[in-house]
């Protein structure tokens, strides 16, 4: 899983900086269960991380 921005400033009328920032997740543990009882039944799911990621990019980019 992932989450991001970018964007694009313009510094001339063909030209500009393209900037981008990422925060990655890897998902490392899941499970899921089921539970049946006098009330019904029920069901979850879960999954999580210990590790959060970052990913920093830019660049120039040039119109035509």
């Amino acid at each position: 899983m992932s989450v991001g921005v970018g964007a694009k400033l313009l510094l001339g009328e063909r030209f500009g900086l393209r900037l981008q920032g990422r925060l990655l997740f890897p998902i490392q543990w899941s499970g899921a269960s089921i539970f049946c009882g006098s009330g019904g039944c029920s069901a979850g799911v879960g999954a999580g991380t210990s590790i959060v990621q970052a990913d920093v990019t830019g660049g120039l980019f040039v119109a035509f």
